[in-house]
């Protein structure tokens, strides 16, 4: 999917969520997101963010988590969360 909006939803263990162009308003907890294109990404709470440079433009995608992330991971080598 692409260019997806979502608004005032509740998800349910999202991990390596949003690869693509989205707006997203989320009222629970994201387990983590990944190489987001661009957009917006606002949630309750999200645990860990990874961006890898060299595939998406870091720049382009807005993340917004009400309580700190967790953790943020700057490249991702593998296709492994976190790593």
């Amino acid at each position: 999917m692409d260019h997806v909006s979502l608004e005032n939803c509740i998800v349910n263990q999202t991990s390596l969520a949003f690869e693509n162009n989205i707006n997203a308003t989320i009222n629970s907890k994201i387990t983590s997101i990944k190489n987001s294109i661009s957009g917006i990404i606002k949630a309750k709470k999200i645990e860990t963010v990874i961006i890898d440079p060299s595939k998406v433009d870091p720049k382009a995608t807005k993340i917004i988590s009400i309580e700190p992330v967790d953790r943020e991971v700057s490249v991702s080598d593998q296709n492994q969360e976190g790593e």
